[in-house]
C-alpha cells in the first residue's frame, strides 16, 4: 500500500497540540515594532503578533521576515489546474500523457509520449519542446507531449538549472517520477557549465529512521550523481529528516540564489498531479527578497536535521561523498526589492523551537473586517477510520478566532476534500464530511458565544456567516472515473487584502512548514478572480451552511 494514503491517519495519531505562539506564556505585550508603511492592517496585525513576543522576536531574519518590494509576474499563482479548464473543460482535460518504458514512442527518462518523430502526434497534451529533457547549454529539448501541470516540473527544472550559487529543495518527499530526471538533468547542466553551486535537498522522513533513511537518501544521491564528472564544482545534499516521530518536513519549496522561489502546496509526486483525477493544490512564484528569506528558513530546518540531538532520524548523502552536513546558505540581498508587493515569509520547524507561522496565521483571522476564506484539505485533522472520534486535538485557537470574527459580523468560507468512503481515505481528506466539519466547528464556536451580540439567535447567526462546503470544480463532486475531487491546497485570505500560499495546514499538526502572506489587494484580487471565486462558484452548489446552502445543517 502506498504511503500516503496513511499520512493523514499518522498526522491524526501523533499529532500535537498546534503550539500556537499566540497562545504562549512568553508573551510580552511592551514589545512591539513601529508601524511599516508597505504593510496593510492585515499585515500589521501579523507582525505586530510575532513581535510582541520575545520567543518569536528573536526568529525574525531565520523563521520569519517581512519583505517589501517582491515582484510577482504574470501567472505567479500555480493552482494544479488553471480555472480556465474547471466546469464543462474538465471532462477534456488532457491527462492521459504517460506511457511505459517499453512503448514505443516513450521517452524512457520522462515516460511521456514523444511527438518529435516523423507524422508523431499526441492524443493528449500539446507537443511540446520539453525544457527539463536538456541536460547541457546549446542541447535541443526533446519533443513531448505535455499536460495540463507539467509546469511543475519545469519550474524546478529552470530554477535548478539557471542557478549560480544554490539552490534549496524541500518537500514531504525526495524527487520521484517526471521529477527525478528534471532534478538530474538540472545539476548535469551546471556541471557542464562548471557552475559551482551548491544544491540542498531535504525531504521530509516520514516512516523510516536511520538505516532506512540512509538507503533512500543514498539511491537518490547515486540517480542524481550519475552523470557528473568526480572533478564537478556542483555540491549536493540529499537529506530526509524528522525532529521526533510526528514532527517532519512538510515545507514545499525551490529557491534559486535568493533570489527566485517557488512555494506552496505542491509535492513532487507525478501520480498526484500530472495524470488522472488530478489533485486540487496551489502554489505560487516570486522574485524578490522573500526568496531569501526561504533560504535563510531553509537553514533553521537543516539545522534540525543535522543536530547531534536528532541525529538518528536523518539519512544524509551528499556528492562527492563525506561532505558532512552543509554550511548555511547566506544570501547577500536585504529584506526590500524593487518591486511592489509586500510579503511576510512565516515558517515554523516543529517540535523543535518557537512556530512563528502558527501565530502569523491566527493574526491574519483576527484582522479580518469582512471575509475569511479558507481552501484545505482539512480543518479538524485525524480520525479513526470508521468512526465519530479524532485522533487530534481540533484546532481551537482557530475555531476560537473563527467565532468571534463571525460574531464581528465577518463571512467565514471553508472548502475542503470530498470523503471518499474508504478506510484509508485517499482523497486527502481526514474523514470528515463538510456536514460534520461545520457541526464540529459549530460545537466549539457555541462556546465562544459571548462574542456573539447580545441577544443573538446563534444557530440563525452561524447559518448565515458560517459556509462550508466540500471541493466541486465542476457541477459534480467526482472526475469521469468515480473517484473524489482531491483538496490538498493550504489557502487563507483575508478581506481581500492579505493571502497565505505555503505548506501549513490549518487542522493540529506539528511539522516543518513554510509559507508566504502576501499583503497586497493587487495581489488577493488575482487569487480571488483566478482561483477563490470560481472555487466556490460550483462548490457552494453543495454547502452543508452559510446564505448560499439550500438547507444549513445546523437546523436538522
Amino acid at each position: 500500500m502506498s504511503l500516503r494514503p496513511l499520512v493523514p491517519v499518522i498526522l491524526g495519531l501523533f499529532a500535537v497540540a498546534c503550539s500556537s505562539a499566540a497562545d504562549t506564556a512568553n508573551s510580552d505585550s511592551a514589545i512591539t515594532e513601529a508601524r511599516d508603511p508597505s504593510l496593510s492592517y492585515v499585515g500589521q496585525k501579523v507582525v505586530d503578533a510575532l513581535t510582541k513576543q520575545r520567543a518569536l522576536l528573536a526568529l525574525k531574519g531565520k523563521t520569519w521576515e517581512v519583505t517589501s518590494g517582491n515582484v510577482l509576474s504574470d501567472g505567479w499563482l500555480l493552482p494544479t489546474i488553471g480555472s480556465e479548464w474547471w466546469g464543462d473543460k474538465l471532462a477534456s482535460l488532457p491527462t492521459e500523457t504517460d506511457c511505459k518504458a517499453d512503448e514505443a514512442g516513450c521517452d524512457p527518462d520522462f515516460l511521456m509520449r514523444r511527438c518529435d518523430g516523423e507524422g508523431a502526434t499526441c492524443s493528449s497534451g500539446t507537443c511540446t519542446a520539453f525544457a527539463p529533457t536538456v541536460s547541457a547549454d546549446l542541447q535541443e529539448p526533446k519533443k513531448l507531449c505535455v499536460g495540463y501541470a507539467d509546469w511543475f516540473e519545469e519550474a524546478f527544472y529552470q530554477a535548478l538549472a539557471s542557478a549560480e550559487s544554490f539552490v534549496d529543495i524541500t518537500s514531504l518527499w525526495l524527487p520521484a517520477d517526471r521529477f527525478l530526471p528534471a532534478v538530474k538533468n538540472g545539476l548535469a547542466r551546471l556541471a557542464a557549465r562548471k557552475a559551482p553551486v551548491t544544491v540542498r535537498i531535504l525531504s521530509g522522513n516520514v516512516s523510516d529512521f536511520g538505516p532506512r533513511a540512509m538507503l533512500h537518501t543514498s539511491d537518490l544521491v547515486k540517480k542524481l550523481s550519475a552523470d557528473l564528472p568526480a572533478d564537478s564544482p556542483v555540491r549536493l545534499y540529499v537529506a530526509e529528516h524528522s525532529a521526533s516521530l510526528q514532527s517532519w518536513n512538510h515545507s514545499k519549496m525551490i529557491v534559486a540564489d535568493g533570489k527566485t522561489a517557488l512555494v506552496g502546496g505542491h509535492n513532487m509526486h507525478t501520480a498526484d498531479y500530472q495524470l488522472k483525477d488530478p489533485v486540487s493544490d496551489l502554489s505560487m512564484r516570486l522574485s524578490g527578497p522573500a526568496a531569501a528569506a526561504a533560504h535563510r528558513y531553509a537553514n533553521e530546518v537543516w539545522d534540525v536535521a543535522c543536530s547531534r540531538q536528532y541525529k538518528t532520524g536523518i539519512g544524509l548523502e551528499t556528492f562527492p561523498a563525506s561532505l558532512g552536513c552543509p554550511k548555511h546558505v547566506e544570501p547577500t540581498s536585504g529584506t526590500h526589492g524593487t518591486g511592489d508587493t509586500a510579503i511576510i515569509a512565516a515558517g515554523r520547524t516543529g517540535a523543535v523551537k518557537d512556530n512563528a507561522s502558527d501565530a502569523a496565521l491566527l493574526a491574519m483571522v483576527d484582522a479580518a473586517k469582512t471575509s475569511i476564506v479558507m481552501s484545505q484539505e482539512d480543518i479538524l485533522g485525524g480520525r479513526i477510520p470508521k468512526t465519530n472520534l479524532s485522533v487530534a486535538s481540533p484546532p481551537n485557537a482557530l475555531l476560537d478566532r473563527l467565532a468571534i470574527a463571525i460574531g464581528r459580523g465577518v463571512d467565514v468560507y471553508l472548502v475542503i476534500s470530498n470523503v471518499d468512503g474508504g478506510l484509508f481515505t485517499t482523497s486527502y481528506s481526514h474523514g470528515w464530511s463538510a456536514e460534520e466539519t461545520a457541526a464540529q466547528m459549530v460545537d466549539r464556536m457555541k462556546k465562544k458565544a459571548d462574542a456573539f451580540p447580545a441577544g443573538s439567535d446563534v444557530v440563525a447567526l452561524l447559518c448565515d456567516k458560517l459556509h462550508v462546503a466540500p471541493l466541486r470544480l465542476a457541477n459534480t463532486e467526482r472526475w469521469a472515473d468515480g473517484k473524489v475531487f482531491s483538496n490538498h491546497a493550504k489557502f487563507l485570505m483575508v478581506d481581500e487584502q492579505a493571502l497565505y500560499v505555503g505548506s501549513q495546514n490549518l487542522y493540529t499538526s506539528d511539522l516543518a512548514e513554510f509559507g508566504y502572506i502576501v499583503d497586497s489587494k493587487a495581489a488577493a484580487k488575482v487569487a480571488n478572480d483566478t482561483f477563490w471565486a470560481p472555487m466556490w462558484t460550483f462548490s457552494k452548489a453543495a454547502a452543508t451552511s452559510g446564505s448560499d446552502a439550500a438547507t444549513c445543517t445546523f437546523r436538522k
